[in-house]
């Protein structure tokens, strides 16, 4: 009997030992995919009051150090490449269960849970990388793919009752010992493949559908808006709405109404207001006391900026233009013209500040003024010089030649470069046929001039 109940108890430790080790494969494999999924260099947070004011410290995900802290960014400006529920009830003990359960809740790669107040946020890792930079100029941005992105995460935090306020892409650090990390799956997830999961209807809708939904969020937002205002808020609620309403009303009906009219009708809709809103309602004294200064407001600088024409007002706008500007720069222009006679005495920058009233900043702008006009004068000067400067010019020559103790001319066309040891001036001659003029007495002479004209 006792060698019966060792031998099961050796069993067990050997199921439990086993058991562990599987968890351990399970949770490596979980968290390389992680790895993958979040960027190079992530922001961390050692705790959540750091999270709250702190500034983050930055390491690559590879560094030693990056297991020191509580919370991490797994997202960057530009891309994310995992999702993440965040479940704000203590389901630490019972999430499995949960997700076996539900037939349309996909396995996480990762359960993360929180010893303390035994919250949980499942990390499911995304294959590819979805831009969420709706301004980007290469682009990688998808609008189709950011869609189903925020659809799926609506629809799991559906399933799984999680937090729809969390949008920060700040999440628990897996990697730190601080928290209970479960390894539940080793492969990444298509978007697809989560929706198809978890049963999630994407519908093509038409334009009107589409505006049919968009008045309903808005009958929505307005019905949300009509909810109750409670103490700290209530004054501040009731001046915002009450002035936008007057702002309106005032320009539709000021020219027909009086002040006291106005007035009125200001009260009765804030007293509305502070009845179905307020709770507990506002002292109607001080529902009147923020009618009034509202009233005064619009009958006063309101009124008058309502009251003008265009042309007052672009005026007005005139006048404000004339006196900064060029008009401005001018009325400093003696000072730094001073200030420039002081550097070239050998003055320095802060003695001519103080002598000249300028800031130190505006002395040396004079300076580097002066010395830029000096190089201007001086590349210009160098522009008409090279203007100036004449290029040298070939022309035909007509070289002289000797036979025979007698001396003829030959016209003979050529164009030499300026290397050339023959001729080389600098204008362009007048191009004159010189005659050919041969004696009669030497027959050699007109024999060398058929033969160069050949």
């Amino acid at each position: 009997m006792l060698k019966t109940v060792t031998a099961f108890n050796l069993r067990k430790k050997a199921l439990l030992y086993e058991d562990q080790q599987t968890k351990r494969s399970d949770l490596d494999a979980s968290l390389s995919v992680f790895r993958l999924s979040i960027p190079d260099s992530c922001p961390l947070w050692t705790s959540k009051i750091a999270l709250a004011g702190e500034k983050p410290t930055w390491f690559h995900k590879d560094e030693p150090d990056f297991a020191d802290f509580a919370y991490l960014k797994t997202a960057t400006d530009f891309k994310v490449g995992t999702l993440i529920i965040d479940i704000d009830k203590p389901v630490a003990d019972t999430i499995e269960a949960i997700i076996y359960s539900t037939s349309n809740a996909p396995i996480p790669n990762l359960i993360i849970k929180n010893r303390a107040n035994k919250h949980v946020q499942l990390v499911y890792c995304l294959k590819n990388w979805v831009c969420i930079d709706t301004s980007n100029r290469k682009g990688n941005y998808s609008t189709k793919a950011h869609s189903l992105y925020k659809a799926l995460k609506r629809h799991l935090n559906g399933i799984f009752g999680g937090d729809d306020a969390y949008h920060n892409f700040i999440a628990k650090n897996p990697f730190c010992e601080q928290w209970d990390v479960i390894g539940m799956r080793s492969t990444s997830y298509e978007m697809y493949e989560l929706a198809r999961i978890s049963e999630l209807e994407v519908k093509s809708t038409t334009f009107i559908e589409r505006l049919q939904a968009k008045q309903t969020d808005k009958a929505l937002k307005q019905a949300s808006d009509r909810a109750t205002v409670a103490k700290g808020e209530r004054n501040d609620f009731l001046f915002n709405t009450v002035r936008v309403r007057a702002y309106s009303l005032y320009n539709k009906y000021a020219k027909d109404w009086t002040r006291q009219q106005f007035e009125n009708c200001l009260n009765d809709f804030a007293n509305e207001l502070n009845e179905t809103k307020c709770s507990p309602p506002v002292q109607p004294s001080e529902v009147a006391t923020i009618c009034h200064s509202i009233t005064n407001y619009c009958y006063g600088a309101f009124g008058e900026k309502q009251r003008m024409t265009k042309s007052e007002i672009s005026e007005i706008a005139a006048k404000c233009g004339k006196k900064g500007g060029k008009a401005k720069g001018y009325a400093y222009s003696k000072q730094r013209q001073e200030a420039r006679r002081l550097h070239k005495r050998g003055k320095k920058a802060t003695d001519i500040a103080k002598l000249t009233g300028l800031s130190i900043r505006s002395v040396y702008n004079a300076i580097n003024e002066s010395k830029s006009r000096k190089t201007a004068i001086k590349t210009e000067k160098t522009k008409v010089q090279e203007i100036k400067v004449k290029n040298i010019k070939y022309h035909r020559f007509s070289p002289i030649f000797n036979a025979n103790n007698y001396q003829c001319s030959v016209l003979l066309v050529k164009e030499l470069r300026s290397n050339s040891h023959l001729v080389c001036e600098r204008s362009e001659p007048k191009r004159i046929l010189k005659p050919l003029n041969l004696k009669t007495s030497n027959i050699q002479t007109v024999k060398l001039f058929n033969q160069l004209n050949i």
